[in-house]
């Protein structure tokens, strides 16, 4: 197993959901605790842009992140690392509160990705 393998499958089983999205905002990871919080599998998920999925992000006021300010495009364009309570439907139509995390990841050219 190489280390990139050992990585994601660490990703991938740990109970925090963590999904990665890239520069044009589309799902490229969905890990098992995202599977489990969302309802939503990661063949369900992976491909889309965050504006196409079914999550719906919202604030704790209603105000659509997609519309009215995306912490995930804030955070590509500065590289401010942000930490941000939202809400996100459930498969089942119910709301979920997490606190998401948004950070730049570069690759080794120092590009965001």
């Amino acid at each position: 197993m190489t280390k990139e393998e050992l990585y994601l499958s660490i990703l991938d089983n740990i109970q925090d959901g963590v999904y990665y999205v890239d520069i044009h905002r589309k799902i490229k990871f969905w890990n098992k605790g995202a599977e489990q919080i969302t309802g939503y599998q990661a063949d369900e998920m992976l491909g889309l842009e965050c504006s196409e999925s079914k999550l719906n992000h919202i604030d704790e006021f209603g105000n659509h992140l997609c519309i009215t300010g995306c912490p995930l495009f804030a955070t590509n364009i500065d590289g401010v690392v942000r930490t941000e309570r939202v809400l996100v439907r459930h498969k089942n139509g119910y709301r979920i509160p997490l606190l998401g995390r948004n950070m730049v990841s570069t690759d080794v050219s120092a590009e965001n990705i």
